[in-house]
C-alpha cells in the first residue's frame, strides 16, 4: 500500500475571518441563487434549488435523495460521517462538493443532463475570443518554426498558469474585477514557487513518442484553452505520444470542464472567424480524433476525497503517466487534503505516497499551500493582504 502522509487539521468554515467562512455563507448561496436567475427550471426544480438556498450554512448535512444517480453509493459514505453537522462543521472541501453535488440533485442533472453553469462557461469563452486569437498566433509560429525550446515550454507554461485567474466560481463571467496582470514582467513577481525551468528541461527529455503527459483538469473557457494550447505544443512539437486529461463527471465549481466543454472549445477553435484559431482547433481536433488526445471523465474528480484516498484502478493508471500537471486551485486543495500544511511542507514529501512526477499550476485562491519558503509567504504578506484568496499569486510546482 503507498504510504499516505499524516495531515494536519482541514480548514472548516467554522474558523471565523476566513475565506472558507465567507465561502460558506456568502459565496455557496449566492452561486445558487445564480443558478435559479440563469436558468428556465421548472417550479419543482426551482424550489428544490430554494430549498437548498435556505439550508446554507446552519442546516445538518442530510443524504442525498436521487438514490438511482451513478454516483449515490458513493456519496453515501462521504457523507455518514458528517450528518450531524451544519456546513459550517464539515470540512469545507466537503461542503463545496456538496454544494455542487446538491445542485446536480436538485436540478436533476442524471436525468434531464442539462448543465446548470452552461450560460457562465459559453460566456467565458466568448470574452476571451482575442485573448484565444493571439494565443493561438503564438503557438502556430512557434510550432512553425520547427523544434520546440525551452523558453517556449516556459513560456507556455506561464501562460497555462496565469490562465487558470479565469474561474467562474469566484468571479462571473463578465465580473470586471477578475484578477489580471498588465504584462509578464508584473506575473513574475506574483510567483511564489517557481520550477518553470525545471518543469521545461524534465518536458524536452522524455522519451518522445513513448512518453505520456495527463492534465487533471479545471476551469472550462480560457484556461481549457490554454490547456489544449499546452496539449497541442507537447503532441505537435513531438515531447509526448499521447495526453490524457482528466475531467469531472457532472458539473462542479461552476466552470470546472466536463468532456462536453472540451469538445465545445474544440468546435469554436475550428470554426472560428480567425484562421490562426482554426488552425489549432484543426491540430487538436485531429489529436483527439486519432486517439493523442483522449479525455477520461472519472466521479473521483467531484468527491470530496483527499489525492492520497485515490481509488486503486485510478491510482494504477494515473501512475503510467511520465508527468501529471495538476490545474488550479480545487485540484491544487485536493493533492494536499485541503489540510493547515507549514507553507514551507515540501510538496514532495505530501505526495510521497504518489510514484509519479507532479507538476502543480496554481493561482492560489484558497488559504491552503505547500512547498512556499518562508522569505517568499514574508513577502507576500506584506504587499498584498489576501494573497492566498484573490487569484493575483501562482505557484509552479514539480515533484520529481
Amino acid at each position: 500500500m503507498p504510504h499516505k502522509p499524516h495531515p494536519p487539521k482541514p480548514l472548516r468554515g467554522a474558523e471565523p475571518n476566513t475565506w472558507a467562512h465567507s465561502t460558506i455563507t456568502e459565496r455557496l448561496p449566492e452561486i445558487v441563487h445564480r443558478v435559479i436567475q440563469e436558468n428556465k427550471f421548472s417550479a419543482v426544480i426551482e424550489n428544490a434549488l430554494k430549498t437548498l438556498y435556505n439550508e446554507i450554512p446552519q442546516s445538518p448535512i442530510r443524504f442525498l435523495k436521487d438514490t438511482s444517480a451513478p454516483d449515490a453509493e458513493a456519496w453515501e459514505t462521504y457523507i455518514a460521517p458528517h450528518t450531524a453537522q451544519n456546513w459550517l462543521e464539515v470540512p469545507w472541501f466537503f461542503a463545496e462538493h456538496y454544494l455542487y453535488r446538491r445542485i446536480i440533485e436538485a436540478v436533476r442533472y442524471f436525468e434531464i443532463r442539462q448543465d446548470p453553469f452552461i450560460r457562465q462557461k459559453q460566456r467565458g469563452l466568448e470574452i476571451s475570443l482575442g485573448a484565444i486569437e493571439s494565443l493561438a498566433a503564438k503557438l502556430n509560429a512557434w510550432l512553425g518554426k520547427g523544434n520546440v525550446t525551452k523558453a517556449q515550454l516556459e513560456q507556455m507554461l506561464t501562460i497555462d498558469l496565469w490562465g487558470n485567474q479565469a474561474d467562474l466560481s469566484l468571479w462571473p463571467a463578465d465580473d470586471k474585477e477578475k484578477p489580471h496582470h498588465a504584462n509578464p514582467k508584473q506575473a513574475q513577481q506574483y510567483v511564489l514557487a517557481d520550477d518553470r525551468e525545471k518543469a521545461s528541461q524534465y518536458l524536452t527529455g522524455l522519451k518522445r513518442q513513448k512518453a505520456r503527459v495527463d492534465f487533471l483538469m479545471d476551469n472550462a473557457g480560457f484556461e481549457l484553452v490554454t490547456d489544449l494550447a499546452l496539449a497541442d505544443l507537447l503532441l505537435s512539437g513531438k515531447l509526448t505520444g499521447t495526453v490524457k486529461m482528466h475531467v469531472k463527471a457532472h458539473p462542479t465549481f461552476v466552470s470546472d470542464a466536463l468532456a462536453s466543454d472540451v469538445w465545445g472549445a474544440v468546435y469554436t477553435l475550428k470554426n472560428g472567424n480567425h484562421p490562426e484559431m482554426r488552425l489549432l482547433g484543426e491540430r487538436v481536433y485531429a489529436h483527439l480524433m486519432e486517439k493523442r488526445l483522449d479525455l477520461i471523465p472519472n466521479f473521483f474528480w467531484n468527491s470530496p476525497r483527499a489525492f492520497w484516498d485515490i481509488p486503486h484502478p485510478l491510482r494504477q493508471e494515473l501512475e503510467k503517466t511520465n508527468l501529471l500537471i495538476s490545474k488550479g486551485d480545487a485540484n491544487y486543495r485536493r493533492l494536499l487534503g485541503d489540510c493547515h500544511w507549514p507553507f514551507a511542507t515540501p510538496l514532495a514529501k505530501i505526495l510521497g505516497h504518489f510514484s509519479a512526477p507532479v507538476l502543480a499550476l496554481r493561482t492560489l485562491k484558497a488559504e491552503v499551500a505547500a512547498g512556499i519558503s518562508s522569505p517568499e509567504v514574508e513577502r507576500a504578506q506584506k504587499t498584498d493582504a489576501h494573497w492566498m484568496t484573490n487569484g493575483r499569486w501562482g505557484v509552479v510546482q514539480l515533484t520529481n
